[in-house]
């Protein structure tokens, strides 16, 4: 059965909105620039490479600051502008969302997609008094125009409709049925399967943010709407904030930085221009959840789950390096190789760790995620995933993270016990004895017969054969080529990699590898990330010497109270 979804609500839908009110907006914006409607501006390293509106790359066909002062004189209630669509000019700049600021936390900063984002333009509107018309053809990126033709045309369909069985569930729909959907029935219990379907599924015909973007004109839409009963706007516009609100409390659903930052200019700006105390509150509390969703997804929920991820990103590049890529590497030859891949993957999630460690400002935050990344290393241990065991030893044992007394201290007995004995993993006494011992050890029986070994360490033994067999040899005063300095050099690649890395793909498809690849993504291995630590470690440390020179922490394990002064440095 075919419908089209409508705005009207039920009865009760109403008697449980009534006395809240829509206030329309009768400001004209003439003398606004651009950036005006940012409740800060961007951050100076972000030039203003302007292409996409921040508040609505849904984007229709803008109104001049002009017109709307020309057709206030007519109707002030339906000159109102949309309090999204109208702060810019039409031909005014608009600010590129991929270089937004990012709410994610500064190291887990995450790209939106390897595909480009580059949106096409809005295709010409008809502009009516106190309506603008739009549909979901404004949102069409170069990704989804390049979809097969009755995609696109079900994406750009502008009337709103669904079908649905004989039992009501959705089977299809145009895609601005699909959201109308989503909006107007979210108080429906039996929808519920169907708001986590769309927000999960919808990577598959547009992206996140642009299905976000279709929400802020449903919100935008009902401002405008004035020849509609208050009650239903507000309506519409509540159930907005609640999809919101869905969407960031569901931990399964997919949110990125840009999305965040997106979500953030639409609540910020809600809360200037509603008067409402109820759509106020509402924006306010959506902007709590926007805070807390970068920290429920900073790290994996278990040391086990991030293990897994490092042992199936390593693995994949462990699994590609050939023998060929060793000699490569060792002889210098020109061109990336999968060594140097390999290599790179770990420089960055040795960097990373760091990065997550000295980001946070409170003591224990520092040592809840030191303590983390201490069990994340027993856990690569058992999968006997070296490599990755290394690098978490490398990085906890760098220079700004062992600076960090207070935060080490503020570990258990034990924790500080194994975070000692990990560290020395990697010293090279004794060509590596420590790590030598390890590998040979088999603490889950089940991953005898895989192993990712430390590539570093062993590099050094291919170089060894290649130095004492040298390229050329003279036999009877001729010179040949040394054919046993390969030899051998095969016999040592297949003696040091005799075993393949765990197998673990039974959990590829189930989000931990995803969420690595998604942090370790523009982790970038600069020149100056390392003296950009030291001051950060330097800044964090003097905030530690004040609490431990106040025997802070020692007093709140007596069960003393902290100065509310310095609890955002100890609890955050």
């Amino acid at each position: 059965m075919a419908s089209s979804n409508s705005s009207s609500s039920s009865s009760a839908r109403l008697r449980s909105l009534t006395g809240l009110t829509i206030t329309s907006i009768q400001e004209h914006y003439q003398d606004l620039s651009p950036l005006s409607a940012y409740s800060g501006s961007p951050p100076s390293s972000y030039s203003p490479n302007l292409t996409t509106s921040p508040l609505n790359a849904y984007s229709p066909n803008r109104r001049r600051p002009s017109q709307a002062s020309e057709s206030s004189n007519d109707n002030p209630a339906e000159s109102t502008s949309s309090f999204f669509a109208t702060y810019y000019h039409h031909d005014a700049p608009r600010i590129d969302i991929s270089r937004a600021p990012k709410l994610e936390l500064q190291h887990l900063e995450s790209p939106n997609s390897p595909v480009d984002r580059t949106r096409l333009p809005p295709p010409p509107r008809s502009q009516t008094l106190g309506s603008i018309s739009a549909n979901a053809r404004s949102i069409m990126t170069v990704e989804s125009a390049n979809l097969e033709p009755l995609l696109q045309q079900a994406i750009s369909d502008k009337d709103r409709l669904v079908y649905t069985n004989g039992s009501g569930t959705v089977i299809a729909g145009t895609l601005e049925g699909l959201v109308d959907r989503l909006v107007d029935n979210f108080n429906l219990r039996k929808d519920e399967e169907y708001r986590e379907v769309i927000l999960t599924a919808c990577i598959d015909f547009i992206t996140p943010e642009d299905l976000f973007s279709m929400l802020q004109w449903r919100f935008d839409e009902a401002e405008q709407e004035t020849h509609k009963h208050p009650a239903d706007r507000v309506a519409t516009q509540y159930n907005v904030f609640m999809v919101i609100s869905y969407w960031l409390t569901r931990r399964q659903l997919p949110v990125d930085s840009q999305l965040l930052w997106q979500m953030r200019e639409f609540c910020e700006t809600a809360i200037r221009m509603k008067s409402s105390s109820t759509m106020v509150d509402k924006a306010a509390d959506l902007l709590q959840l926007i805070d807390n969703r970068p920290k429920q997804d900073t790290i994996p929920r278990t040391p086990l789950g991030l293990a897994i991820a490092l042992t199936l990103l390593e693995g994949d590049r462990y699994r590609q390096i050939m023998p060929c890529d060793y000699l490569a590497n060792q002889c210098g030859r020109p061109g990336y190789n999968n060594v140097d891949a390999a290599c790179s993957v770990t420089h960055k999630i040795i960097l990373w760790i760091k990065q997550s460690l000295l980001y946070y400002d409170a003591l224990q935050s520092r040592a809840a995620v030191l303590k983390f990344f201490i069990n994340t290393a027993n856990e690569c241990r058992k999968l006997r995933n070296y490599q990755s065991l290394i690098a978490i030893a490398i990085a906890l044992d760098s220079a700004p993270v062992q600076s960090l007394d207070l935060t080490r201290n503020y570990l258990s007995a034990k924790m500080v016990a194994q975070l000692e004995a990990l560290v020395r993993l990697p010293l090279p006494e004794n060509n590596h004895a420590r790590y030598r011992e390890a590998l040979q050890e088999v603490i889950d029986p089940a991953y005898r017969d895989y192993c990712i070994p430390w590539i570093a360490v062993h590099l050094k033994e291919l170089h060894s054969v290649l130095h004492m067999n040298k390229r050329v040899v003279e036999i009877k005063g001729r010179p040949l080529i040394n054919f046993q300095r390969y030899t051998k050099f095969m016999d040592r690649v297949r003696e040091i990699f005799p075993l393949p890395p765990p197998d673990l793909e039974r959990y590829r498809q189930q989000g931990q590898l995803a969420y690595l690849e998604d942090k370790l993504a523009t982790v970038k291995l600069e020149e100056n990330v390392e003296d950009e630590l030291v001051k950060r470690s330097q800044t964090v440390r003097a905030t530690e010497e004040i609490l431990d020179r106040h025997r802070i922490p020692e007093r709140g394990r007596l069960g003393f109270s902290i100065p509310k002064s310095m609890r955002p440095s100890v609890t955050g």
